[in-house]
């Protein structure tokens, strides 16, 4: 399992970003099957995990 956390402080006036992304190398995917009357289509849905976002400071 590779994480991986990215910060910038200060880009301008107190803005800072941030990137963290979880499971970077995975490419597996997991499946649920959902029972219905057209069908059992699998879901699939990859492992990794990614948020980033913006703070600022006043």
């Amino acid at each position: 399992m590779v994480n991986l956390n990215v910060k910038a402080n200060n880009i301008r006036k107190g803005l800072s970003g941030f990137l963290h992304i979880e499971n970077l190398l995975n490419t597996e995917y997991y499946g649920q099957t959902i029972n219905a009357n057209w069908g059992s289509p699998k879901i699939l849905q990859d492992l990794r995990r990614i948020d980033f976002g913006i703070e600022i400071r006043f």
